[in-house]
């Protein structure tokens, strides 16, 4: 993805991309297709911005508050 191409907000600055493991995520059987999928976006993700936002991975909200902490 070139820099053109990059996800960006309303102010133009670059967003970090959201990744939804809902197919893959803990406790999940996904197909290769979907875990295929994930790996690249992930990869992409981390080679064009360097951060990524992971949605749906099923670990226990209280448990992200308590690692936050």
């Amino acid at each position: 993805m070139s820099d053109s191409n990059l996800p960006v907000t309303s102010r133009g600055k670059a967003a970090i991309p959201v990744v939804d493991l809902h197919a893959v995520g803990i406790g999940k059987q996904g197909s290769e297709e979907d875990l295929q999928s994930t790996a690249s976006q992930i990869h992409e993700a981390f080679s064009t911005i360097g951060f990524v936002y992971l949605i749906n991975h099923g670990i226990p909200e209280q448990q992200v508050r308590y690692l936050s902490q």
